[in-house]
């Protein structure tokens, strides 16, 4: 037994060493520490704290990055909205634009085109009047000529039965 107590207290004595080397030496209550020791540990300290107040600020910038980055994407959105209703609107316009000018020049082409139509027509008939009236002075003139014949051949013969009549009654 009495060997191994001192195997337990040999690890338990080298630690010990070890402390006292490090400049570390523990009472009942409390740790004393040399300064070579104390600013060993002041040093890992600062350490610590350097590395959390970086995380710490990395955090922050991030989620205040990630903040600024939402709003200029929401920002972006408006914009893109805004610019797309104002390029539906000047599409719209336009379109409509393009319609009333498609209605005024189809009623434009129809007035034209019926201006057009009235003027063949009127054209058309006046010729057909012109027709109809060369041909019924012609069909006048040949019944004109055709009468002036008959006149002239009961005329004659008018003429020449009276001098028969006349031979025959006085002669």
């Amino acid at each position: 037994l009495d060997q191994s107590n001192t195997h337990e207290r040999e690890p338990h004595h080298d630690v010990s060493q070890r402390m006292i080397q490090a400049g570390i030496q523990m009472g009942i209550t409390k740790v004393f520490l040399r300064r070579n020791a104390f600013d060993i540990l002041e040093q890992l300290r600062m350490d610590i704290l350097y590395h959390a107040s970086l995380l710490l600020q990395t955090n922050a910038r991030t989620y205040l990055a990630y903040n600024q980055y939402q709003y200029q994407l929401y920002a972006i959105l408006l914009l893109q909205c805004q610019s797309r209703v104002w390029c539906a609107k000047r599409t719209t316009h336009v379109l409509r634009r393009i319609h009333a000018a498609t209605v005024l020049q189809s009623f434009w082409r129809k007035e034209v085109q019926g201006n057009i139509f009235l003027a063949k027509i009127y054209v058309i008939l006046w010729i057909q009047k012109m027709w109809r009236g060369r041909m019924a002075r012609d069909d006048y003139w040949e019944e004109r000529i055709y009468r002036t014949a008959v006149r002239l051949q009961s005329w004659w013969r008018c003429c020449a039965d009276r001098e028969r009549f006349r031979d025959s009654r006085y002669g």
